[in-house]
């Protein structure tokens, strides 16, 4: 399975959410905290998100995990 961190960035789009707006939402309405910076590394497949880091996403997006990946 791959990880498409591109949809981390079409979700924040689609609800007009900066990096920074991100950010700060995971921290304020789930207590996970990262940086705009680490967030933007997902987005752009530099690196991959922990797995509490994709739980936070999860939830704040309302969308299940394997949102995030495909099947290539």
């Amino acid at each position: 399975m791959k990880f498409r961190g591109e949809r981390i960035r079409e979700l924040r789009q689609r609800y007009g959410h900066s990096l920074a707006l991100t950010c700060r939402l995971l921290e304020a309405r789930l207590g996970f905290k990262t940086t705009k910076s680490s967030l933007s590394m997902w987005e752009r497949g530099k690196y991959l998100p922990s797995l509490n880091a994709l739980m936070a996403l999860c939830e704040l997006y309302g969308v299940e995990m394997d949102y995030f990946f495909s099947e290539e």
